[in-house]
């Protein structure tokens, strides 16, 4: 037994290693989960801007030594579900059964990420329509835009997509979803700007709310 201790803790610490490199997106989204409903603030109305914050890790990284152009979007995801839960949706998409499906990405890399830089996710809720849901993300280092995407959902129930009013209803009562004309995908294809959506978009949202 004594001979074969080397291999088995060999072995058992590469099975530990691996387990965690693979189910790292679930345990990462479990404390995204975790940390916006017990520490988040929760937005004060359906149209305010949420913040996520977190640090550049190893498995972010490529072998440029930045941010992988993919690690972006799991990046975002991360964000968009504190998001989610900042919002007050996710215990109505529970109960009803709804979940939100990504379908479409637009985005623009404008500065990269360094190893353990810490960075700000900024979200928001661009427009939407009785089928489409477009949410505005940006990602900021010490102030400097690095990305910013615009995030095209839809809502589903099992097979049938589901309007983010009607949810937004159960969650917000006393303040309804004033949905904005859903032309800005088409906009963004046109102009792809810095801002991506431009100053007449963000004028329509309010005040940001303040972050944990």
């Amino acid at each position: 037994l004594a001979a074969h201790s080397p291999t088995m803790f060999a072995a058992l610490f590469l099975g530990i290693t691996a387990f965690l490199y693979f189910s790292s997106y679930y345990l990462w989204t479990t404390f995204v989960f975790l940390r916006a409903f017990l520490f988040g603030k929760q937005a004060y109305s359906p149209l305010d801007k949420t913040y996520y914050r977190s640090r550049v890790g190893l498995r972010d990284l490529d072998y440029y030594g930045h941010v992988n152009n993919a690690s972006y979007l799991t990046i975002l995801e991360y964000a968009r579900w504190d998001w989610w839960v900042r919002m007050g949706l996710l215990p109505f998409s529970i109960k009803e059964g709804v979940l939100p499906i990504l379908a479409g990405v637009r985005i623009r890399y404008r500065k990269e990420l360094r190893p353990f830089q810490p960075y700000t996710v900024c979200c928001r809720v661009a427009c939407c329509d009785d089928k489409w849901v477009y949410v505005e993300q940006t990602i900021e280092c010490h102030g400097e835009l690095c990305t910013v995407a615009l995030i095209k959902i839809v809502l589903k129930q099992g097979h049938k997509t589901v309007p983010l009013k009607k949810l937004w209803a159960r969650a917000w009562p006393q303040k309804p979803l004033d949905a904005q004309p859903a032309d800005v995908w088409e906009r963004v294809n046109l102009t792809m700007n810095d801002e991506l959506l431009g100053p007449s978009d963000a004028s329509t949202s309010p005040s940001p709310s303040p972050s944990p």
